[in-house]
């Protein structure tokens, strides 16, 4: 089993693109850090309510050894307010794995007030 834990970043205003989304890989089974060495880590993020998926791009690998990415928001990203289910994939070319592998994260987007 895989999980996430979430750093920063998964809790936003309406079009804000920082702080930046920053979370850790693990590995449940053993509870420890996915070493990324060697890895490409995919981020997909789709709004609850329309189902549209509003990222599917490349995270930065902060720290390979201890499972840390991150990823810089867009502002045209975090422009609709809402809940959002997220997930990563974590892909060396031989092991393709999904985290977390049993639902998703959650990323929060608040409304301003206007």
């Amino acid at each position: 089993m895989t999980t996430v834990d979430l750093l920063e970043g998964y809790i936003l205003k309406a079009g804000d693109n920082r702080p930046t989304l920053l979370m850790q890989l693990l590995e449940e089974e053993n509870k420890e850090a996915m070493n990324l060495e060697g890895f490409d880590v995919t981020f997909r993020l789709k709004n609850n309510k329309s189902g549209e998926v509003v990222v599917d791009d490349s995270m930065t690998i902060a720290n390979a050894r201890n499972g840390i990415v991150k990823y810089e928001w867009s502002s045209s990203q975090t422009e609709t307010a809402g809940l959002y289910n997220g997930e990563v994939t974590a892909d060396d070319g031989t092991v393709t794995l999904t985290f977390p592998n049993d639902g998703y994260f959650q990323i929060d987007i608040n409304e301003l007030i206007e």
